[in-house]
């Protein structure tokens, strides 16, 4: 993903976790039930959401991923190394093995419910540089409809957990008992799967099915090729550890509303600017590239939307960069928000303070004719425009500080 597209998209996304009332038109049912849940346990189709999944509804987890060498060297391609297949002719370099790792936060908001599914969406938080608060990156992970009875990774239905039985064997079992996170003790089902190569474990609370903790290994890939003499090189290991945070309710502008009329026919919306980008070590050296944004909207319901997102930035000798995104939205934003949610919202009017990230969201411009709203939060920042009578998206700004990339758009056109 290019940095312009994760600015733009930390505006655009910014909006999501306001969400739809409860009775809004069906969710897609083709779509909701591709959950794997579903072929485990087929009657989890005909169940409803838990009672505490609503709009609004926002989970939290903390998460930390790594990539762990297991090899002493790898062999890569490369058009330029001293190393050549003497079959394929190819070339290749020995490197020494390099690891990463990082951790942040994972936010999924809900935001619909129907009878048997759930549309939400998900950003990433990445810690960049530590504090306190650290300073984050933002990366929106998309949205989704799935099954109101368990889209795994972020709940079961606690019905399904309570009637699962103990059960062992040497590569799977589950598992009955306290587990103890951030110094809270939680009566979870405990699912565990090994094999020679992986391992994953799932912890659940049996009182609400939210899931506590996800751990996951799967073991590097030997390489297709190695050198003479010598055996073939594992590849990387994959580490991810996932614990639950908290579950809490938003009360943003738009929460309880309907799209407005005129999005029932809506196809797309095109908006042109600019990236703005300044070193930000030496403010004088400035460079500015012009940019469009395409956003083309797909299944609907009358308080959800899907849409697919393109944006272009063209910068000076080099050849156009795209790229591509795809999510949920509504009528509590992100490219339009209830006109009746608009009117009385007041400058200096504290919209959300989230208490994990920090990133604030505030009314800034009410002048009877447009309504602006700034995201801010460490390493987080941008505002956001709307039609105070259409509800619609007229432009937004993104800034990231870390980078010293500043993002404009404004509505050009709809159809």
């Amino acid at each position: 993903m290019s940095h312009t597209f994760s600015c733009v998209l930390l505006i655009v996304t910014a909006l999501l976790p306001a969400t739809f009332n409860t009775l809004a038109q069906e969710i897609d049912g083709d779509a909701a039930y591709n959950s794997p849940l579903l072929f485990l346990v087929p009657q989890a189709k005909d169940m409803t959401v838990p009672d505490w999944v609503k709009p609004g509804t926002r989970i939290t987890f903390y998460g930390m991923a790594g990539s762990v060498p297991q090899g002493d060297y790898t062999i890569d391609p490369d058009a330029n190394g001293d190393l050549e297949d003497p079959i394929t002719k190819e070339r290749y370099k020995r490197n020494d093995p390099v690891g990463a790792g990082g951790e942040g936060s994972g936010q999924w908001d809900v935001i619909a419910v129907g009878n048997h599914g759930v549309a939400l969406s998900a950003n990433l938080y990445t810690i960049i540089k530590p504090g306190t608060p650290p300073t984050l990156l933002h990366t929106p992970l998309g949205g989704m409809l799935a099954a109101g009875a368990g889209p795994a990774d972020l709940w079961v239905h606690p019905a399904i957990l309570q009637a699962s039985q103990q059960f062992h064997s040497p590569s799977f079992f589950i598992l009955r008992g306290p587990y103890q996170l951030w110094q809270k003790s939680y009566d979870c089902l405990c699912i565990v799967n090994r094999t020679p190569k992986s391992y994953s474990s799932q912890a659940y609370d049996l009182k609400t099915g939210v899931l506590i903790s996800s751990t996951s290994t799967v073991e590097g890939k030997f390489q297709s090729v190695r050198l003479e003499g010598d055996d073939a090189q594992r590849g990387n290991k994959a580490i991810v550890i996932t614990k639950f945070v908290s579950i809490r309710q938003l009360n943003t502008p738009g929460i309880n509303g309907r799209n407005p009329v005129w999005v029932a026919n809506l196809k797309a919306m095109q908006f042109a600017g600019q990236v703005e980008y300044v070193n930000t070590f030496d403010p004088n050296i400035r460079m500015t590239f012009p940019a469009q944004m395409t956003v083309t909207f797909n299944k609907r319901g009358e308080n959800w939307c899907m849409f697919s997102l393109q944006s272009t930035t063209q910068m000076q000798g080099m050849p156009p960069q795209t790229s591509a995104f795809s999510g949920v939205c509504g009528p509590a934003g992100a490219f339009w928000i209830d006109p009746t949610a608009l009117q009385n919202l007041q400058p200096g009017q504290v919209l959300d303070d989230d208490p994990v990230t920090h990133v604030r969201t505030t009314v800034i411009v009410n002048n009877g004719q447009q309504v602006g709203i700034q995201i801010q939060g460490p390493g987080v920042g941008g505002q956001v425009f709307y039609d105070l009578n259409s509800g619609r998206l007229e432009g937004l700004v993104s800034q990231n500080p870390s980078t010293g990339m500043t993002t404009t758009f404004r509505l050009q056109g709809v159809q």
